[in-house]
């Protein structure tokens, strides 16, 4: 028994090697849609935790600056990042997606070996799983991959409670919840909940634990779950709290990306298409619906071992209550195209918070892929229901020809690809039939055939699933980069997305996106873009974007320039915008014009007028002035009594850094310093060591009132959810390791 796990593990390391040879070997990265600066930003990440002795809490990169920490894509606290990254970027990064494949196939055959299935069939499983479209497609959003690995772990602990209900398995179910929330799609965590109730009642059938003391249990294994990831959850919760999702999303955005009940052949037939020279197309959209309504999952791909579905041998009653299961996650992820979806979204507001019905399709996979486990489990148990796994496979393929001839009336673009797909489909499935009939002689051969099958065909579909780039030509330092002149890093610019040219969505999107300094690729060069959304945006990040394009052209440059934003990168010529000077012209479609704007502040500053007025008009305001750094907007109710409104002073920075910033200033008169970084709560100032409130300056920026005299004037950020966190997720540690050594004892 030992040597044949051995057997597996080696198998599954090499064919993991196999699989991911380009990212392993040859020093490439994934950069399909937003997984280019996703890659960027993680290496940024990298290098910016290095240069502290402890991780910082804020980052000045982003945006006006904003919590580090509590980013969910940054993920700073999830155990498989630290050893990952202590490799070589891109090596580490990559050899971390690898890795989690390896793990999503360990959890997926120990799941199912626990549920008694040979080994044959549980690898199967795992395979399916692991290696199959949806899982690959999850290295485009590595939240989503880092998280979606440990739902099969999490059930594998938990059914072992439900059999024996020890303490170990309990912490086990812990670790394995607090391992989704840490990796950054809190979504699984719902997953893993709702999955392990069923289990529990699959379980009581089979003498397990009463469903009562089973919610219990589950109810502490969350509970326990999330105070193990306190230490990033709670400041993930105040970052939620301020931001566009604190009152739920836009329905129209939250059912966006739904899966079309017609797309749900995709199980079955790539919803993507290589073509002979290896170029890449998403063609879901041509087939399902919209071209610009791309899938959120680019492959749900799992083949034709589908068919051993038709040989699951279970019990009636099991039967119907995972089927019962999968159909509610499988119309869940239609979203919208499913009746009442809407409604339901529009009276939830917890279902407003995610976005993008698709991922319920989580669920659907790993019971298919179970399922395909266990009917061949049931084939080699009982070699005569091959001949029902031979016979769905016969059927599908003759659905799959007669849809190849219908996809052929009227020759379209979109059709010729859906039927090309349909016809390999129904060769594949003829293969399975092929091979279900040697299975009713010759059992263990067939499980190994099919084993070889599904391998290969996996890696047919989904290992080139994702297109890469060489990762020294992405880090080469764009000319729009080098243009930027130096001032207190991280120097601040704007990138204009708005009138992008049309062009082909891959490569060139990435080469433009890289000279444009789009999103999260600034922080990479070193620079903060002013215009750098996020998987979770701050509210006040929102508003600020959308004002800059609100606001007429004379005084967009003034706007910018009352934030510290020295350059704007744009693919349009913005020489109409007064206070624009080009200093770089394209000399391609996919470079990017640079502009400098003139009459920068300086990131700290003494304005020189204020000008108070009632909160809400503080916003407002800045539409109308000229300039928004002189006279600067303030609610009345935060000035001094009696306060003046002319200033006389300067500040100058003395220390700038992550989580804590240094000012020095003369004043002539009392009045207000300002700093242009992200009012947020956790900011605390002192001046000349005495607590000192902050007030918005702008509305988006930091301002401290100052006496007369010469001061130092001290910003730290310490907020109260990390330091709460900290000692909420020492306690859990704490409660775990005594039921990891109770349930050693016992």
């Amino acid at each position: 028994m030992r040597r044949a796990g051995w057997i597996i593990t080696a198998a599954v390391l090499a064919y993991t090697a196999l699989f991911y040879a380009d990212l392993l070997f040859e020093r490439r990265v994934t950069v399909f849609r937003d997984q280019y600066t996703i890659v960027m930003a993680i290496d940024w990440v990298v290098r910016f935790l290095s240069q502290w002795t402890w991780p910082p809490l804020w980052t000045p990169y982003q945006v006006l600056g904003k919590p580090l920490l509590a980013e969910p894509l940054a993920a700073i606290f999830y155990p498989l990042n630290w050893g990952a990254r202590l490799l070589p970027f891109p090596l580490g990064y990559n050899a971390s997606v690898a890795a989690h494949h390896a793990l999503a196939f360990a959890g997926t055959y120990l799941l199912l070996r626990q549920r008694q299935a040979q080994r044959e069939a549980a690898a199967l499983g795992g395979l399916l799983f692991a290696f199959g479209g949806l899982c690959v497609a999850f290295d485009n959003m590595i939240n989503a991959l880092q998280s979606a690995v440990w739902l099969p772990w999490t059930l594998l602990a938990f059914d072992r409670w439900c059999t024996r209900r020890g303490s170990a398995a309990l912490a086990a179910t812990a670790i394995g919840l607090a391992l989704t929330l840490l990796g950054g799609m809190p979504e699984v965590f719902g997953f893993a909940l709702a999955l392990c109730l069923v289990t529990a009642v699959d379980r009581r059938r089979d003498g397990g634990a009463r469903l009562p003391r089973a919610a219990l249990a589950l109810a502490a294994a969350a509970l326990l779950g999330i105070g193990l990831g306190a230490v990033q959850l709670l400041p993930t919760a105040e970052y939620l709290a301020h931001s566009s999702r604190a009152g739920g999303l836009r329905t129209a955005g939250v059912v966006r990306l739904s899966l079309a009940p017609f797309g749900t052949l995709a199980f079955l037939v790539p919803r993507h298409y290589i073509d002979p020279t290896g170029a890449f197309h998403e063609t879901a959209a041509l087939w399902e619906g919209e071209l610009a309504d791309a899938p959120w999952a680019i492959s749900l791909y799992l083949g034709p071992l589908l068919a051993l579905l038709a040989a699951v041998d279970l019990p009636r009653a099991r039967r119907r209550l995972w089927l019962a299961v999968g159909v509610v996650f499988l119309l869940l992820g239609w979203g919208g195209h499913l009746p009442g979806y809407t409604a339901l979204v529009d009276s939830l507001p917890l279902l407003r918070t995610a976005r993008y019905p698709e991922k319920f399709l989580l669920v659907v996979y790993l019971l298919l892929a179970a399922g395909a486990a266990l009917g061949l489990d049931a084939a080699l148990r009982d070699p005569r229901r091959f001949a029902r796994a031979g016979a769905a496979a016969l059927g599908l393929a003759l659905a799959c020809g007669a849809g190849a001839l219908v996809a052929g009336y009227k020759p379209s673009f979109a059709r010729n690809l859906l039927q090309r797909d349909l016809m390999i489909a129904a060769a594949l499935l003829l293969g399975v039939f092929a091979v279900a009939r040697l299975g009713r002689r010759r059992p263990q051969l067939a499980a190994l055939a099919l084993l070889g099958f599904a391998g290969v065909d996996l890696y047919r579909v989904n290992a080139r699933l994702l297109p890469t780039l060489d990762w020294d030509e992405l880090r080469r330092v764009p000319d729009s980069a080098r243009a930027m002149a130096s001032g207190v890093p991280p120097v601040r610019m704007y990138s204009d997305a708005v009138g992008r040219p049309a062009v082909a969505p891959f490569p060139d999107s990435t080469i433009q996106e890289q000279h444009l300094l789009l999103f999260e690729v600034a922080n990479y060069f070193g620079l903060a873009n002013l215009n750098a959304p996020a998987s979770i945006n701050l509210q006040d990040h929102e508003l600020l974007s959308a004002l800059t394009e609100q606001v007429p052209p004379p005084r967009v440059a003034p706007l910018f320039a009352a934030f510290n934003t020295q350059f704007v990168t744009s693919p349009k010529d913005l020489r109409r915008y007064p206070g624009l000077t080009p200093i770089l012209a394209p000399r391609t479609p996919l470079e990017a014009y640079v502009y400098r704007v003139e009459g920068v502040t300086p990131r700290v500053y003494v304005p020189h007028t204020l000008l108070p007025m009632p909160r809400e008009r503080v916003l407002a305001s800045l539409r109308e002035r000229d300039d928004p750094a002189e006279q600067l907007a303030v609610a009345a109710d935060d000035l001094p009594a009696g306060a003046s409104t002319t200033v006389v002073g300067n500040a100058r920075l003395t220390a700038y850094r992550a989580d804590d910033v240094e000012v020095q200033v003369q004043m002539d008169t009392d009045g207000l310093v300002v700093l242009t970084d992200t009012y947020y709560p956790g900011w605390e100032a002192t001046v000349d060591d005495r607590p000192a409130p902050i007030v918005r300056a702008n509305y988006f920026a930091r301002g401290v009132h100052v006496p007369a005299g010469e001061h130092r004037l001290v910003f730290r950020y310490r907020p109260w959810p990390y330091r709460v966190g900290v000692w909420v997720s020492g306690v859990a540690l704490l409660v775990l390791g005594t039921m990891l050594l109770w349930g050693r004892a016992r």
